[in-house]
């Protein structure tokens, strides 16, 4: 099998009438072992306009 990287979006709600999606990354190694790596910002903090980024990996 064949290693790939592949770009995901998950819904995750709606506001004012314009529906949001969080894109993720999906890795298959060349077993077809699956990992998943996303990312988020927190709140705003002084000098950081998109608060933290938080990111998150795990294998699925």
């Amino acid at each position: 099998m064949d290693e790939k990287i592949e770009v995901g979006y998950r819904n995750i709600g709606s506001a004012l009438g314009k529906e949001y999606h969080h894109k993720f990354l999906l890795y298959t190694d060349k077993e077809g072992n699956q990992h998943t790596i996303s990312g988020w910002t927190g709140d705003e903090q002084p000098g950081l306009p998109y608060g933290r980024m938080h990111v998150e990996t795990r294998s699925c």
